[in-house]
């Protein structure tokens, strides 16, 4: 786990946007992530979430699967379909509607959101996103 982790921490947002972590002339250590520079405004790409969607697959709970979507897939804008290939990876049904309503805002086709009611077995779970919506559309 604890290798993982290292990985997940260092490497993935580097494979996620396209770089390798750097390593430093003075250490056999990667550079952190954070020194390579995230553009706000841009699109996720679908080999993005098809990278991240086999990361979540190997993480062993719900928390450290939703910190790492939100990590990665939130520092960008993306479209409906990408998260609904996203999400159901967290089990656990109120953390995955609190994620979508958490996405909501970043998400490119505001129009296509209801789409995820779907993902939903429990009524009240999509109707509290119907509601956020609404309310926030």
């Amino acid at each position: 786990m604890k290798n993982t982790c290292f990985f997940l921490i260092y490497f993935l947002p580097g494979l996620l946007h396209g770089k390798s972590a750097a390593l430093s002339a003075s250490s056999a250590f990667p550079v952190p992530y954070h020194k390579f520079p995230i553009t706000d405004t841009a699109f996720i790409h679908a080999r993005e979430v098809k990278i991240l969607k086999q990361a979540l697959k190997k993480l062993p709970s719900d928390e450290s699967r939703i910190s790492l979507i939100r990590s990665n897939l939130l520092k960008k804008k993306y479209f409906t379909r990408q998260l609904k290939k996203i999400l159901p990876a967290i089990a656990t049904e109120y953390k995955r509607l609190e994620l979508a309503k958490e996405a909501y805002l970043k998400v490119a086709d505001k129009q296509d959101y209801r789409s995820l009611l779907k993902l939903f077995k429990e009524k009240n779970n999509r109707e509290e996103l119907n509601r956020f919506i609404m309310v926030t559309h």
